[in-house]
């Protein structure tokens, strides 16, 4: 099973019996239940056709125009705010937040690609 570098954390509640049970079937292993739950949880998701994102954006505009369904639907950010994003408004503190917690991205990641959108638009405005 591919390891990626990067992990986030998941938080999983299950009932009592099903953590002892786990502690029992990897009493005799060395792996740990944390890894266990995500190599399970991997191995399906990769099984049912689901993947790791690998689309590279270089600019918010490019990230919210892919994900704009998703958004829209996943989020309480509103079309006409995304439509700004589109046209390439700067989004507020609150805005990026949404959208990186809806696409599984770091707050950082938002910033650099809007920081990245503007030094575009900075160069074809020199130019």
């Amino acid at each position: 099973m591919p390891e990626s570098e990067e992990k986030v954390r998941l938080t999983v509640f299950v009932p009592p019996w099903v953590r002892t049970a786990l502690k029992q079937k990897l009493a005799p292993t060395t792996i740990s239940q944390s890894q266990f739950v995500a190599n399970l949880l991997e191995s399906v998701l990769l099984e049912e056709g689901y993947g790791p994102q690998e689309k590279k954006y270089t600019s918010l505009v490019e990230l919210v125009e892919f994900n704009y369904e998703t958004l829209l639907a996943d989020t309480t950010i509103s079309k006409q705010v995304l439509d700004q994003l589109i046209k390439g408004k700067r989004p507020d503190t609150v805005t990026a937040l949404r959208i990186a917690l809806a696409l599984d991205m770091q707050e950082s990641d938002i910033k650099n690609l809007t920081e990245n959108q503007e030094r575009k638009e900075d160069v074809k405005n020199s130019v």
